[in-house]
């Protein structure tokens, strides 16, 4: 919540110090923020407006389109949400927390190849990623996703580089299938730590 009231802020500040009075650039940041704390507080449907509305003062705009495409797989509307993130990712610049929400959709689109690249990108853009309305999720989330990522792929190698991030002190003979189990009970051993 502090992050969205600090971009409030932040917003206000560039149009006040742009010596900006346009009624649209004003309207635009007031959805954004709103948009925000709408999903911030679980209202998805009322997040989905706000952002849209953001888009058609500014359709350039990759944070509104993040938004949006957090809210949409919040609802559980994965092919709209895909869409929304493979748009938003046109614009520039790309906000960290688009490409960490186009990961996690495509993990549970089992488009994982994909996803460990988009995941990459969040990463890339922000190694220390916390999700702007929910701090809980975080770079941690984005590493055991491309961990079970790269397990659904066969590529154990790096599944088991990815789950030493977080457990440097696991080890396994990811030569045997006993291994290959351990490896994978790891995983969700981590994802339950990270849920909690």
């Amino acid at each position: 919540m502090k992050k969205i009231l600090f971009g409030l802020w932040v917003v206000a500040g560039f149009i006040a110090c742009s010596g900006s009075t346009d009624h649209d650039d004003l309207s635009y940041a007031l959805e954004i923020v709103s948009g925000w704390n709408a999903l911030a507080n679980a209202h998805n449907d009322s997040a989905i407006i706000y952002f849209e509305n953001a888009i058609n003062f500014d359709s350039n705009s990759a944070i509104a389109f993040a938004g949006l495409g957090w809210a949409e797989m919040r609802l559980n509307d994965l092919n709209a949400a895909a869409e929304t993130f493979q748009r938003g990712s046109t614009k520039h610049p790309v906000p960290s927390d688009l490409f960490a929400g186009w990961a996690f959709l495509l993990n549970a689109m089992k488009n994982y190849a994909t996803s460990n690249s988009v995941a990459d990108s969040a990463l890339a853009i922000d190694a220390g990623w916390e999700f702007t309305v929910q701090s809980a999720i975080n770079w941690q989330d984005l590493t055991i996703t491309k961990a079970a990522n790269y397990y659904a792929l066969g590529d154990y190698v790096t599944c088991l580089e990815e789950v030493k991030i977080l457990n440097p002190d696991f080890v396994v003979n990811i030569g045997t299938d006993i291994g290959q189990a351990a490896l994978g009970a790891e995983i969700e051993r981590l994802r339950g730590i990270l849920a909690d």
